[in-house]
């Protein structure tokens, strides 16, 4: 089992720069009251063992300790792979300006199909987990990725989410948001990948065509 690693992400990311944010962190872990309230949190990816680990311990773990629980997930499934294999081609997830002409991506088309039906799998029992976890009284908030990469004010939700019944006294309509990262393979796909027509191939007839 591959260990939790917060510094390291497989997908094309936004990072927020919120000041005040980073003020109530640190004001309610510094606080005398440390013991009851805290402001942290981790990367749990599909696969670093979190399903196998939902129902054993952690949903509970959750209950126990007042932890909330952030579900986001891609629904554009082939931009996901695609966003993989050029990170493992070029080892970069996110870039901090416009970026320039991005070089095209040749995709594996053998396992293209294998792989996205996987991860759509794992992704509706994941679904369910979040909603089974929500109904035993977790604090859960699900989101894709596309909603805010499209919809950038979006990520205002999040933070409502975060900062409900938190100690912070700023709210969050107050936290300034900047995005500071860009995404790496905007555009249409049949710019982005270089066996464009290969792929097609390999998906017509699917639902992911």
């Amino acid at each position: 089992r591959e260990q939790m690693n917060p510094g390291v992400t497989q997908d094309d990311e936004i990072t927020l720069t919120n000041v005040n944010f980073k003020k109530c962190v640190t004001q309610v872990n510094g606080s005398q009251a440390r013991s009851k309230f805290g402001a942290r949190g981790f990367d749990w990816k599909l696969n670093q063992g979190i399903t196998e680990d939902w129902s054993a311990w952690f949903v509970k773990f959750c209950l126990q300790h007042g932890l909330k629980v952030i579900w986001q997930q891609r629904r554009h499934l082939l931009r996901q792979y695609l966003s993989l294999e050029a990170m493992h081609e070029e080892h970069v997830a996110a870039i901090h300006s416009a970026p320039a002409k991005v070089r095209k991506v040749k995709l594996d088309t053998e396992h293209l199909l294998q792989w996205i039906e996987q991860r759509h799998e794992e992704n509706s029992d994941m679904d369910e987990r979040v909603r089974a976890a929500q109904k035993a009284g977790v604090r859960t908030f699900s989101i894709a990725y596309e909603d805010y990469s499209e919809h950038p004010e979006r990520i205002r939700e999040v933070e409502a989410f975060l900062l409900e019944d938190a100690a912070c006294e700023v709210p969050s309509s107050q936290i300034p948001t900047e995005i500071q990262s860009y995404k790496l393979h905007s555009g249409s796909l049949d710019q982005l990948i270089e066996n464009w027509d290969e792929v097609r191939q390999t998906l017509g007839g699917t639902k992911w065509s």
